[in-house]
């Protein structure tokens, strides 16, 4: 007989969390693929070329005004989701979802001691730049504003204590639950 599941989003991405722990993958991994995620979505953003896209993720920003610390961690975390979203792309949508399972927990710590250190301005900032950037149409400058935001969110989970190298036990319980 057939079977049909449920939730097939659901069950797929357990299946490449599952896959993602058993190949022993690396948190730089996850954030060169959020990279990737992030960056393609924005290219097709752009070259949509349509300006609500850009006015969905302005209207987020300007929530940050105010805001405290458990606003700034949902805020973040809705812009990123956004903004793939936005892309039109069904598996950036679902991949993303899938990192978003496996790292959300420790990027939420490190979206956390950034908005309570004296920083704080820093996350808003940078979501500024890149709605600039994809306002400009500037694929580079959103390129360079995505490293250097993921590059520092890799250095403070490995500074969190966060596994930088093949130690992802820490994740089973989260994604066989």
């Amino acid at each position: 007989g057939n079977f049909i599941a449920n939730n097939l989003e659901g069950c797929a991405i357990n299946a490449l969390s599952d896959m993602f722990v058993l190949n022993k993958g690396k948190i730089s991994e996850l954030l060169q693929m959020r990279r990737a995620i992030e960056l393609g979505s924005v290219r097709n953003i752009i070259e949509r070329g349509r300006k609500e896209d850009a006015a969905v993720l302005r209207e987020i920003l300007a929530e940050y005004e105010g805001a405290d610390v458990e606003k700034y961690l949902d805020l973040d975390e809705r812009f990123h989701k956004t903004l793939v979203n936005l892309s039109g792309n069904t598996l950036y949508r679902i991949v993303f979802d899938m990192l978003s399972a496996l790292i959300l927990p420790d990027m939420r710590k490190v979206v956390r001691i950034t908005v309570e250190s004296d920083s704080k301005n820093d996350l808003y900032i940078e979501h500024l730049a890149l709605l600039g950037a994809i306002e400009d149409c500037d694929i580079r400058r959103a390129d360079a504003i995505l490293t250097k935001h993921l590059l520092l969110d890799n250095e403070a989970l490995t500074s969190l204590g966060a596994p930088s190298k093949a130690d992802l036990s820490f994740l089973q319980d989260r994604i066989t639950a």
